[in-house]
């Protein structure tokens, strides 16, 4: 819904990290991020980034590498 409402001129920005999923019966690649990014992707005015690393603080960053 969040994708199909919106008026001209607006911009969605949709933010999440694949690696940080906590659902049992989930996985990155069936996410709902996911999901968009792969739909959106030869979409002329869309476009996704990935970070090489996260913006938290390094024991953060750490968790995220080994849990």
């Amino acid at each position: 819904m969040l994708v199909t409402r919106p008026a001209n001129g607006t911009k969605v920005v949709m933010l999440g990290n694949l690696d940080q999923i906590d659902t049992p019966n989930l996985t990155a690649g069936g996410s709902g991020l996911a999901h968009v990014v792969g739909h959106f992707k030869d979409y002329p005015r869309g476009g996704h980034l990935i970070l090489p690393e996260g913006e938290r603080s390094p024991l953060a960053n750490y968790a995220n590498k080994v849990l």
